[in-house]
């Protein structure tokens, strides 16, 4: 297996482990959710529900910059050689 091609493979491998974080991540988010509509502003314990929401939205920020990432490194590696003259 060539090098380029390992490292398509690792690329995809890590976007798809990326995707699946921040789908969780999402679907933990929507939940946090539910559960800051139900309560009241005077409620105990609302700014680490606020704290919690807002640490999944990161880490869906996060996830969305890892996967741009793979998707340039996957763009060079396919573009590759191809503009290189052979003679």
């Amino acid at each position: 297996m060539k090098l380029r091609t390992a490292l398509l493979c690792l690329a995809v491998f890590s976007i798809l482990i990326c995707a699946a974080q921040a789908i969780e991540h999402l679907l933990q988010a929507r939940g946090t959710k539910a559960i800051l509509s139900i309560m009241r502003p005077s409620d105990q314990g609302i700014e680490r529900v606020q704290d919690t929401l807002r640490a999944h939205y990161r880490a869906v920020e996060g996830s969305i910059a890892v996967i741009a990432a793979q998707g340039i490194l996957i763009f060079l590696l396919v573009r590759g050689n191809r503009g290189r003259p052979v003679a």
